[in-house]
């Protein structure tokens, strides 16, 4: 009798041990899922207080806007994406400065199974041909006019010019002449026409804006259009290589040779991309503030100090071994935008017939900086993305990636007009 009572009680006991663990469980469900709904909400609140001006574009931008809030990542992170944490760093001293690198790491070669390749580290020794001292190459040409390098160029640029205006006329009293060069892709006219009728549209004879593109042999419809668009604007400089993103070095040698040639009287010149929407305002107040031995070695841009090259081969960045044998790219500057001062333009367009070509057209320029001697100079306020720019009387940003859509563009640009002007 006594056992059976005893068992009652331990049965009551597990009943009420059953309930609380399972009202514990409901509490815990419950907590987990008010915070995750919480978390959600922060983030749509935080992203819609960033929409002061969101009524002036309507429903399409705040899909824009709130998809890069929840963390849509840009090409410049992609580019920049070596992981600092858990890493055990390499400081690296260069003709460049002082670089902070993250130790070498064997890389596997995609679509060859079981092998892995060891790229060379910076720390052993930066070598990139042609092994010539162009620095002091350089110097000397600058002095006396020779030229000490014997070795015929191992780059070329044996393109010729389908269209081309006329030399830079710059007003003899303008402060620091500005030599604007837009890189484009020759099939972009839409994007070319956004860039002439908002920040593009300049009345200062101070500054010269053109375009500079490839071309596409494949359409000749397309290529008529081009021509038609030439004629008309006077602001393309067009060479017959293939329009492709492997060819972007091309372009930009192509912009070099040109500015030194045809613009001369250009104290900086700003290179940038189609896509983006350029504050010209903010750029030439920083330009004309310059002191002058500042502006003299210009070459300034978003630095990009311990890029590692891509290794897959479906990327559009992929760089195989056989081309570049480091574990990381030498400092250099984000393509999208940049500035260069005359002098440094005049030594890139020396050095590039004797530095090997290389596919990705920023890290390239890199390179020849690095065998020049030349430092790159870290500026944040060339290459935002569309969704983090302040839109306001703040605004104190250069340029901003992103507008591939004219309209958008045109919108950003009124509203941004209603501050500055």
């Amino acid at each position: 009798m006594r056992n059976k009572r005893v068992g009652r009680v331990i049965q009551w006991i597990f009943g009420k041990v059953k309930v609380v663990v399972a009202l514990m469980l409901i509490i815990s469900v419950t907590m987990t899922i008010r915070a995750l709904l919480q978390s959600e909400l922060e983030s749509v609140s935080y992203a819609v207080k960033h929409l002061s001006h969101v009524k002036r574009y309507g429903l399409y931008e705040i899909q824009n806007r709130l998809q890069f809030y929840v963390g849509n990542a840009t090409r410049l992170n992609k580019r920049m994406s070596a992981s600092v944490k858990n890493v055990t760093f390499v400081t690296v001293k260069t003709p460049n400065g002082t670089v902070t690198l993250n130790p070498s790491r064997s890389q596997k070669v995609v679509g060859i199974s079981n092998i892995k390749i060891q790229r060379l580290h910076l720390t052993t020794g930066f070598k990139y041909p042609m092994n010539v001292n162009l620095r002091e190459a350089y110097q000397i040409k600058t002095l006396n006019g020779s030229n000490i390098i014997q070795e015929p160029p191992i780059n070329p640029h044996p393109f010729k010019y389908l269209h081309q205006p006329g030399p830079c006329k710059f007003n003899p009293n303008a402060s620091r002449p500005l030599l604007i060069i837009v890189k484009s892709a020759v099939g972009n006219a839409v994007i070319r026409d956004g860039v002439r009728s908002t920040w593009g549209n300049i009345n200062d004879l101070g500054i010269r804006l053109v375009f500079v593109l490839g071309v596409n042999t494949s359409d000749p419809e397309l290529q008529r259009s081009v021509d038609r668009e030439a004629e008309l604007y006077r602001d393309i400089v067009q060479q017959d290589f293939i329009d492709i993103y492997q060819n972007n070095t091309y372009k930009t040698i192509m912009a070099f040779n040109w500015g030194v040639e045809q613009c001369p009287g250009a104290k900086v010149n700003y290179f940038v991309d189609d896509d983006y929407l350029v504050l010209l305002p903010n750029l030439l107040q920083y330009i004309r503030r310059m002191a002058p031995h500042n502006v003299e070695n210009l070459f300034m841009g978003l630095l990009v100090p311990h890029s590692r090259p891509f290794s897959d081969p479906k990327s559009k960045w992929f760089v195989p071994l056989s081309e570049y044998q480091y574990d990381f790219w030498v400092p250099y500057l984000a393509g999208g935008a940049f500035l260069v001062s005359d002098k440094v333009m005049r030594k890139f367009v020396f050095a590039f017939p004797y530095v090997k070509f290389l596919r990705i057209d920023d890290s390239y320029l890199g390179i020849v900086a690095y065998k020049l001697g030349i430092k790159p100079q870290p500026n944040t306020l060339f290459n935002y993305n569309r969704g983090a720019i302040r839109m306001d009387r703040q605004a104190r940003w250069f340029s901003s990636h992103g507008f591939k859509d004219p309209v958008v563009l045109n919108k950003y640009w009124k509203s941004l007009m209603t501050f500055l002007t």
